[in-house]
């Protein structure tokens, strides 16, 4: 589960950059526009200040959010690597009943005679797929996987998809005893 608690909000982060950004370039452009008349005044020196003090408080407010960037990348990418060893550890503890499963599947396809392009629509179907997504992966029509998941029904001996689902899934999520 990923925890965000410490978000960063990065819009509004960088709104305040932009915002500070623009202040600090209209007191150099004023500054400018004084040295051009030679009007040097203790407000002048005190807009010069203003500026190099604004420029090191934006310096240190952009260190500080890439520090804090930095964090966040290390925790994100602590998260993935917990996810990627929780599921390779399901797949080895699994691998086993998975491949039975995909033999009885395979099995059961061969008695119903289905023809390869309807096993693997089949396979497509029970991993949840929908008939467009499955034309597209197979770069045909919609229509022709509907119709070649009718004739799968058909074959099986099964009304509708979630039948044709249910006859190799329904086992599996017996309830713990």
């Amino acid at each position: 589960m990923i925890n965000r608690t410490n978000d960063i909000h990065w819009e509004q982060q960088i709104w305040k950059l932009f915002i500070g950004v623009i202040l600090v370039f209209g007191m150099l452009m004023l500054d400018l526009i004084l040295d051009y008349f030679d009007w040097y005044t203790v407000f002048h020196v005190l807009g010069e200040i203003l500026a190099i003090v604004g420029l090191m408080i934006m310096m240190v407010y952009m260190i500080i959010l890439l520090s804090k960037s930095q964090i966040e990348i290390q925790i994100w990418k602590k998260q993935a690597h917990q996810a990627e060893e929780e599921v390779l550890r399901w797949r080895k503890e699994t691998e086993t009943i998975l491949r039975g499963l995909g033999t009885a599947i395979d099995k059961q396809f061969m008695e119903w005679r289905m023809t390869p392009a309807e096993k693997e629509i089949g396979l497509l179907m029970l991993k949840g797929l929908s008939f467009k997504e499955i034309a597209s992966i197979r770069q045909v029509n919609e229509r022709t996987v509907r119709q070649q998941a009718t004739l799968i029904y058909k074959k099986s001996g099964m009304g509708s998809r979630s039948e044709f689902s249910a006859f190799f899934l329904e086992d599996l999520l017996l309830p713990s005893a």
